[in-house]
């Protein structure tokens, strides 16, 4: 049996260090349950905001959560995949000998992107916001959104807080795009260091 000649991805050095590193390993696996951890939090967020405007997770509290979560995760996806694929410009051929996807895999993706997606239109049927909301040391509650006063500082009542509190959150929902993005990218890695290792089992 004849081995066609490994595409220039699989064999730069940098590359198969970033796919057999176990350090690499072990913070693709961190990444990969953060991406999971961000869909868990802002889905039972959401899904609890339905039942009288109540919130597990304050939205000021759910944004810093993304911002350790996501932006570090995401710088780490994008170094991973411009070394592993060297960018795949024009001169670099995509990987024609790497793994197929299992169709019951693609079928669970699409599944859980219409299920994640129903929970998304149902969070705004009840009603959605984009804002910020905060309690002064006096205790008064005060939000600021487009949707109130042109987004000036606001003075409500506890429980027109909590409601603004709530609808905060149902926007905040579409931040399991990224979560879920961020799993799929590695699982996506993970599929190119199976295919590596199965090259080098050939070879």
């Amino acid at each position: 049996m004849e081995v066609s000649e490994p595409p220039r991805w699989a064999t730069s050095r940098l590359a198969k260090w970033r796919l057999k590193s176990k350090v690499c390993i072990f913070i693709d696996i961190i990444i990969f349950v953060e991406g999971l951890l961000v869909i868990a939090l802002v889905t039972t967020d959401n899904i609890v905001s339905w039942f009288g405007n109540k919130v597990l997770i304050p939205p000021k509290t759910l944004e810093i959560i993304f911002g350790i979560a996501i932006v570090p995760g995401w710088i780490w996806i994008f170094l991973s995949v411009a070394i592993v694929t060297g960018f795949r410009h024009s001169k670099v051929p995509r990987p024609k000998d790497r793994k197929k996807l299992p169709r019951s895999y693609a079928i669970s993706l699409i599944s859980i992107l219409v299920v994640f997606l129903a929970f998304t239109i149902v969070g705004f049927v009840f009603g959605g916001a984009k804002g910020s909301e905060r309690i002064l040391p006096n205790g008064l509650h005060q939000v600021s959104t487009l949707d109130l006063n042109n987004a000036d500082w606001t003075t409500v009542g506890p429980k027109d807080y909590q409601m603004w509190e709530a609808r905060f959150v149902r926007e905040d929902e579409v931040f399991w795009i990224f979560g879920f993005a961020m799993s799929v990218a590695i699982g996506e890695l993970n599929i190119a260091r199976s295919s590596l290792r199965s090259m080098e089992t050939l070879n």
